[in-house]
């Protein structure tokens, strides 16, 4: 079976497709790793070829910010992040700094708004919202679900700002692009343009989607 390349990619399915394909080959290389290593036996799952979810969060978080004055966004160019990300070390942040602010508003517009509409397609939008789940995950990664009051079966409703679905990377690419499966519009319609709110909707979608 041939590849797809990102030069491929026009839809949201062509996304879906090319992340699926990309952790498949994250998968072979989990697999190899552990069969080369004698201490396999001992670590179990913890030998992988995944980042933690904290730091891919980081290192998309980084990747982003590299494009984050292109003219155009594309499903090709999200999957570029996606995939860069990996390679990209962690962004350095100061811990001290952004857990001051556990969470801040990704927009200042009234929702369902025309402005809120453009607002959340820009940037901004996106560095606010990665902000927010970078420091929710901090947090739940330091303290746990019961000293963050999270109840035993939480949903997303109920779960408040530290809340997460998944919690590893594999996952959390294959629920965030899950959404994009039945997508063939390849955003040159002007009323469905590809934006950064596609790139938060990966987020969003990894992080609660079951």
């Amino acid at each position: 079976m041939n590849l797809m390349t990102k030069d491929q990619i026009k839809t949201g399915n062509d996304l879906y497709k090319y992340v699926l394909q990309l952790l498949e080959q994250k998968d072979k290389e989990t697999q190899v790793l552990r069969e080369n290593n004698p201490l396999y036996s001992i670590k179990g799952e913890a030998i992988t070829a995944y980042p933690t979810l904290l730091n891919y969060l980081l290192s998309l978080w980084a990747t982003a910010e590299k494009y984050k004055n292109v003219e155009k966004v594309t499903f090709s160019l999200i999957a570029k992040i996606l995939e860069e990300a990996f390679a990209t070390p962690p962004k350095k942040v100061n811990w001290d700094e952004l857990l001051k602010d556990q969470f801040i508003m990704p927009f200042e517009s009234e929702p369902n708004t025309p402005e809120y509409h453009e607002e959340i397609r820009k940037y901004e939008h996106f560095e606010k919202s990665i902000r927010n789940d970078v420091v929710s995950l901090k947090m739940l990664s330091t303290y746990g679900s019961r000293k963050l009051g999270i109840p035993k079966y939480a949903e997303r409703s109920d779960g408040g700002i530290y809340f997460w679905e998944n919690q590893t990377t594999d996952i959390f690419l294959e629920r965030g692009i899950a959404f994009l499966e039945d997508e063939i519009e390849d955003g040159t319609n002007p009323k469905y343009p590809v934006t950064w709110s596609d790139l938060c909707s990966v987020l969003s979608e990894g992080r609660f989607k079951e």
